[in-house]
């Protein structure tokens, strides 16, 4: 093939055993058009995996370009293929990496941070009752 990963790359479609797949893979991608916050980039980050997935939704906010993966254009194979080579090659990169997003994960985007953050957000609507209930009329 044109960009020689055929023996790289396997695509195994749908599956159910998710978080045993991350345990054995080495890199995550994810080639998607649309998201929002990407709960399977997310997962692959928390379990230490360097990703390489497309800037489109929130995914910027999550991976670190260069840091904790890669970010690519959507349709932009060229970029992707090397940046793939690039993990491929350098196995010391892709430990730096999956640290890093696991890093980024359990400081910013753990199901515990959203857990204190949806907390502290009912505990403001709580204490803030009063003055949103304080100019309807019932």
């Amino acid at each position: 093939d044109k960009y020689n990963l055929s023996d790289k790359v396997h695509f195994i479609g749908w599956r159910s055993d998710i978080p045993d797949i991350l345990q054995t893979i080495d890199i995550y991608v994810s080639t998607s058009y649309n998201e929002g916050m990407p709960d399977a980039v997310r997962e692959a980050m928390a379990v230490g995996k360097p990703v390489v997935v497309t800037d489109v939704g929130g995914t910027f906010e999550l991976v670190k370009h260069g840091k904790s993966g890669f970010l690519f254009s959507p349709g932009d194979i060229d970029s992707l293929v090397k940046y793939l080579k690039k993990l491929i090659n350098n196995p010391q990169l892709r430990v730096f990496m999956g640290r890093e997003g696991k890093r980024i994960i359990e400081q910013k985007f753990s199901t515990e941070e959203y857990a204190r953050n949806f907390e502290k957000m009912i505990f403001d609507i709580i204490s803030q009752k009063d003055k949103i209930y304080k100019n309807k009329s019932i």
